[in-house]
């Protein structure tokens, strides 16, 4: 058996692994990208954190209280963006990563396909973002992208 919500969120992470501009360690490791504040090195900057966030069923008109084995579910990861210091040049590096990040999760046949994909069950939604620069003592540049995942969750999947 698998779990399609774990499958969605480790091919988030994959995708942010690919976005230019992380920061990147010794032999060319991605150490910018983490999971639920995991596997980031606290100096590296800029850094992505992905956090699992909530997930929700989709309500039904018309169910009983007998769930069926199959269920639409909204999940809503969010990733979090830190720059590093505060330049002149931070509001066009962080919309950078805004638009690479954005893009790269709504276009990805491996996440399309596990949300649904052609079937058109599931669907993927950038729902926007929160931007702090104020973040921190160091005052750093911090952006919080939102997505609302729909996927099947079939329990005998």
């Amino acid at each position: 058996m698998t779990d399609r919500r774990e499958d969605i969120l480790a091919r988030i992470r994959v995708i942010l692994e690919t976005i230019p501009g992380l920061a990147v360690g010794a032999g060319g490791q991605v150490r910018g990208v983490g999971r639920n504040r995991d596997d980031v090195s606290l100096t590296a900057r800029p850094i992505a954190i992905l956090r699992d966030g909530n997930e929700e069923r989709v309500p039904m008109e018309g169910r009983g209280p007998r769930r069926s084995a199959q269920q639409m579910m909204l999940m809503h990861p969010q990733i979090f963006v830190n720059a590093g210091a505060l330049t002149e040049e931070l509001g066009p590096l962080m919309s950078g990563f805004r638009l690479a990040i954005v893009n790269a999760i709504c276009d990805d046949p491996t996440l399309i396909d596990l949300v649904g994909g052609e079937r058109g069950n599931g669907d993927i939604t950038y729902e926007g973002l929160v931007f702090d620069s104020t973040a921190g003592e160091k005052r750093e540049g911090l952006m919080d992208l939102n997505f609302t995942l729909r996927y099947p969750f079939i329990r005998q999947e």
